[in-house]
């Protein structure tokens, strides 16, 4: 099955934003027997990470045929349906945008959209910044799970919706941190609001421990680093 790139980018769009105009039909049919059971999406990464792997070692010059590399983007492209299909699903039953989830299928796009340009296009910068995928980018997303003790999951939806826009908000923090590359004070800022919303959020929210860890982990390097950088007055 050939998987269009462009169609998946509406689909995303559609999680975010549109949730109505989702097409999951079989989904919004057995929404009553879901929506008790609770629904949460099941992803994967394995494929999109095998293919960052292929390109940053041919970038560094290790023998890796351009056929493996296609290989592994069809592969990609084919796990970002299956976790795209995945969110749409848990859309139509929780009936609410999935902005987190929404929001990391986009990053996951736009790596392959970049792959894509290196593959086809053999664009050289895009292949240059695949290679330079930082190992943040590619955790899964910051998660709710719903609460199973409402039956229809009308009570929680108002406060899990909330939730779910100031966990999205770490991931924003993340990109506009690494986006600043002039003022260091501005960077720290940025990195110690991500930090600082994200212990806030798990201290009273059962998060997924590699995504949450990781994401500390990467902060507090980032955070340690500009430290450093100071220190040499810099």
């Amino acid at each position: 099955m050939s998987v269009d790139l462009d169609d998946l980018a509406e689909r995303i769009e559609k999680v975010a934003l549109d949730p109505d105009r989702v097409s999951a039909p079989l989904s919004r049919i057995l929404r009553p027997i879901l929506a008790r059971l609770g629904v949460e999406p099941e992803l994967r990464t394995i494929k999109i990470r095998r293919l960052v792997e292929r390109i940053r070692f041919a970038e560094r010059g290790m023998s890796i045929e351009e056929r493996d590399i296609a290989g592994a983007f069809d592969g990609a492209k084919e796990e970002l349906e299956a976790n795209v299909s995945a969110v749409e699903r848990a859309c139509v039953v929780n009936e609410q945008p999935m902005v987190t989830h929404g929001a990391w299928l986009r990053r996951m796009y736009e790596i392959l959209v970049r792959a894509r340009r290196a593959i086809e296009e053999e664009d050289v910068n895009a292949r240059q910044m695949i290679a330079k995928t930082q190992a943040v980018r590619l955790l899964m997303p910051l998660t709710v799970h719903a609460k199973k003790d409402d039956e229809d999951g009308s009570a929680d939806a108002s406060s899990r919706r909330l939730v779910d826009l100031e966990l999205a908000s770490v991931d924003r923090l993340i990109e506009a941190a690494d986006a600043e590359t002039e003022l260091l004070g501005r960077k720290r800022r940025l990195l110690e609001a991500a930090r600082q919303t994200l212990l806030s959020a798990s201290a009273t929210i059962p998060l997924d421990g590699d995504a949450c860890g990781g994401r500390l982990e990467h902060l507090a390097q980032q955070i340690s680093r500009i430290d450093r950088l100071e220190a040499a007055g810099v």
